[in-house]
């Protein structure tokens, strides 16, 4: 990533010319403002420790708090990887584990390092499958099978009214 958006780097610093739909030509300043992945991949490029939260500090045992956590910045990320490599110069595996003891998957040089006025952190994009689908609604389903009885909750189901491009389940779940 980081050899296929340095020219994205280099004209974020300096700028470069583009021309414009009326047709002129003005000197502009790109930066890296969104980028779009599952969950997986938003682990990968924040450096965040897989099963923790790409967004915040919290360990993946602190997720389930209800006051927010404090968030990653780019400085905080960067911060444990160099104090990982001061710490374990001699060692790859002890780099990895500084890194993972504080919810940083160790990459020695995130793609986005350097890049102008870019917050990784906050350009990641909220993934629909994993952090939606698996992280709220498979929870509320599990939590009204808890709290109803398979009966009760199929014929709450068959009781919904159909909806256009909505799958009705008429036998419940």
């Amino acid at each position: 990533m980081r050899i296929i958006l340095e020219p994205l780097m280099q004209a974020g610093k300096d700028g470069m010319l583009v021309t414009g739909g009326d047709g002129n030509v003005r000197k502009v300043y790109p930066i890296l403002a969104s980028y779009v992945a599952d969950y997986p991949e938003q682990c990968l490029v924040g450096c965040a420790k897989y099963g923790t939260c790409p967004k915040c500090q919290r360990s993946a045992a602190d997720l389930e708090k209800p006051s927010p956590g404090d968030l990653r910045s780019p400085d905080w990320t960067l911060g444990i990887i160099a104090d990982a490599e001061n710490f374990s110069a001699e060692s790859e595996n002890k780099f990895h584990d500084y890194c993972m003891d504080h919810e940083v998957a160790g990459v020695h040089k995130p793609f986005w390092a350097g890049f102008p006025l870019t917050n990784i952190d906050y350009s990641l994009t909220p993934d629909v499958l994993h952090q939606m689908y698996q992280g709220v609604f498979k929870h509320l389903v599990g939590w009204c099978q808890s709290v109803l009885t398979p009966d009760e909750l199929d014929a709450r189901i068959r009781a919904l009214p159909p909806a256009f491009g909505i799958r009705h389940f008429t036998k419940g779940i």
